[in-house]
């Protein structure tokens, strides 16, 4: 082994074994009434239930993988969200999303989604030019390896508008 392998292979970071992939994410649960804002122990806070595939992003090493909520490894189905997050985000990073596609009306079509699965990768090329897909992340449950799942969501939001921050890059034209 080379001398800057072995420096690359000591410079990776590692994770928790059960946020390697696939990783089980949290679910919501269907309720009669929204809870107030002060109705739960710490708070309330809501976020939009996007017409996607929820999944987990995990970077590890120089590749990034896409796995979904039943635990299928997604990443050769969306292999323009697993480049982004290899070239955008850090080592040891663990996200947790939805993957979305903006149809030709500008709406989010579940429909192009579902049509990214069942494709031969010899017509998925066209597929992702014409309907690229995007990923909307909303929790971060790990980041240069540290499983922060125990910390409050607050402290992971907070972290992960900080790693958007630093990480943001524009959608190529």
């Amino acid at each position: 082994m080379s001398p800057a392998r072995r420096r690359a292979d000591a410079a990776a970071v590692r994770l928790p074994p059960d946020l390697v992939g696939p990783v089980d994410l949290e679910l919501a649960r269907a309720v009669e009434t929204i809870p107030g804002e002060n109705a739960l122990p710490g708070g309330s806070r809501y976020e939009p239930k996007w017409d996607g595939f929820r999944a987990a992003c995990v970077r590890s090493g120089d590749s990034a993988r896409i796995w979904s909520r039943q635990r299928k490894d997604l990443t050769a189905q969306f292999p323009d969200i697993a480049a982004a997050a290899a070239r955008m985000l850090p080592d040891g990073v663990v996200l947790d999303g939805e993957l979305v596609i903006l149809g030709p009306d500008g709406r989010l079509s579940f429909d192009a989604l579902q049509r990214r699965l069942v494709t031969a990768p010899a017509k998925a090329r066209q597929l992702i030019a014409d309907y690229p897909a995007a990923y909307a992340a909303f929790d971060l449950l790990a980041i240069g390896g540290v499983d922060l799942r125990t910390q409050c969501w607050s402290v992971r939001r907070t972290r992960l508008e900080q790693l958007a921050a630093a990480n943001w890059a524009p959608y190529p034209d």
